[in-house]
């Protein structure tokens, strides 16, 4: 419960802190954009000063011209009563939109003027009117608004970030009207996040680094969560083992103490052959527990010789046989090697290995036990298989099953006796010859373990 309190609360601060370098670089950024905004927004505007004071007019006085040739022409065209039509309106107001946007020639005295002082010239201005009126010899035509909700004339919103450059109220001889001029920066956000590079580097290295410690620090726990119940597992199951001997071998010895079996000797001879059974099995289990612990310190010490390596086979093949004749097991060899051929690793080792496969074998089979033991070659190595008809193996227990204590389907562990270290001392013995074991399964179809090892040149 500790734990998982420790996780919970390391998740609510990694959130935390992710939460505020989020903040901290959206505030960044909004100062950065208002700093942008002020920087180009004032040179903006020293552009337009050098403008007009270069020309002596407004910046858009050319423009006006043409709009109030425009507006001549509209009214000298159209008689007075269509001009209070909102068809009309609306195409006046667009012709003049139209005229305005396309003809002004300031946006190019803008971009040089920002290309000579080295600053992004990429920008976009644009207009928005207020008003406009047609005069013509004191009289007024009202053509739009932008307070009158009945407009069919509908412009492009202001953009929030838009340098505002004035706003113009021009009025000749035959149009009033109110108009602002803004510019947009087409790059403004490139710029402003290239300003801000190095505080956000910095700011990811740092997240990135708690995240890494974070990560590393939870998958410790998990780990040490899993060692803590495979380490309980293996007490239990262990102390289940270690009973059942104790107990047959409690039961026996008792029973030789009784006259009426100390008398004959068939039985005596029986509940004798028991206890030697179940003894020698107390000394498997033990000598097991011994070997892991000896194999945290130092590893195997391993006593290589030069071995025929079908015969060895033949004889283990031969031993297990033996020591499974009451069960029904049927061992095939398909060793495609020459009589004679020599390979060098620990006999004793390499006898646990096979010891445990077969037994494996056996175990892990709900029919009639059929084993395939197989030797071939390929450059550099020989490879030795043992192949069963056995349950399988899932593709989640086949990542684990050579781990330590592992103890793969829990329902068919409380008929199978065992430790969970045979596979595991598989992979470390073959690991300790330089070799490889690899696992192939399909459940309910039988698993094939296949052991590379390689040849002395």
């Amino acid at each position: 419960m500790k734990k998982r309190l420790n996780i919970i609360l390391a998740f609510a601060a990694l959130i935390i802190l992710l939460s505020a370098q989020v903040y901290v670089i959206s505030e960044l950024y909004k100062l950065r954009n208002r700093v942008f905004i002020q920087d180009y927004g004032a040179e903006i505007l020293d552009a337009v000063n050098v403008l007009e004071d270069n020309t002596g007019n407004n910046p858009l006085h050319n423009v006006y011209i043409e709009l109030n040739r425009l507006a001549s022409d509209i009214l000298f065209d159209i008689p007075d009563y269509e001009l209070q039509s909102d068809s009309v309106k609306t195409d006046v107001i667009k012709e003049f939109s139209d005229l305005l946007n396309e003809n002004e020639q300031v946006t190019e005295s803008l971009k040089l003027y920002l290309n000579e002082r080295n600053l992004d010239s990429e920008i976009k201005t644009f207009f928005y009117i207020h008003n406009l009126k047609l005069l013509n010899f004191n009289r007024e035509y009202p053509i739009f608004s932008d307070t009158d909700d009945n407009n069919l004339f509908t412009q492009n919103p202001v953009k929030k970030n838009a340098i505002f450059l004035g706003r113009y109220i021009p009025t000749y001889d035959y149009f009033r009207m109110e108009v602002s001029y803004y510019v947009d920066f087409n790059n403004r956000k490139k710029i402003v996040i290239a300003e801000m590079s190095s505080v956000l580097i910095i700011l990811t290295i740092t997240l990135c680094a708690v995240l890494f410690v974070y990560l590393r620090t939870l998958r410790n726990m998990l780990k040490q969560r899993k060692l803590s119940e495979l380490k309980s597992d293996f007490i239990s199951n262990m102390t289940h083992e270690l009973k059942t001997p104790l107990s047959t071998i409690a039961v026996a010895s008792a029973s030789l103490a009784l006259d009426k079996i100390a008398s004959d000797r068939k039985k005596s001879k029986e509940l004798s052959e028991i206890i030697n059974r179940q003894n020698k099995l107390l000394n498997q289990m033990i000598d097991q527990v011994l070997d892991i612990s000896s194999l945290e310190k130092s590893g195997f010490t391993l006593s290589k010789e030069k071995v025929e390596v079908k015969p060895f086979m033949r004889e283990i093949i031969e031993a297990f046989r033996i020591n499974q004749s009451k069960n029904e097991i049927t061992i095939i060899e398909e060793f495609d090697i020459e009589e004679g051929f020599v390979a060098e690793f620990d006999t004793y080792q390499f006898t646990r290995v096979f010891n445990n496969l077969f037994s494996n074998a056996v175990k892990y089979c709900d029919q009639k036990p059929e084993i395939r033991s197989g030797i071939s070659l390929k450059p550099g190595f020989i490879i030795f298989w043992v192949k069963d008809n056995g349950i399988g193996i899932s593709k989640d227990d086949a990542k684990q099953v050579f781990s330590k204590f592992y103890r793969g389907n829990l329902d068919l562990n409380k008929k199978v006796k065992g430790l969970g270290l045979g596979l595991y001392f598989v992979q470390r013995i073959v690991q300790a010859h330089g070799g490889i074991v690899k696992l192939e399964s399909t459940p309910g179809k039988g698993s094939t373990f296949t052991i590379e090892l390689p040849l002395n040149k």
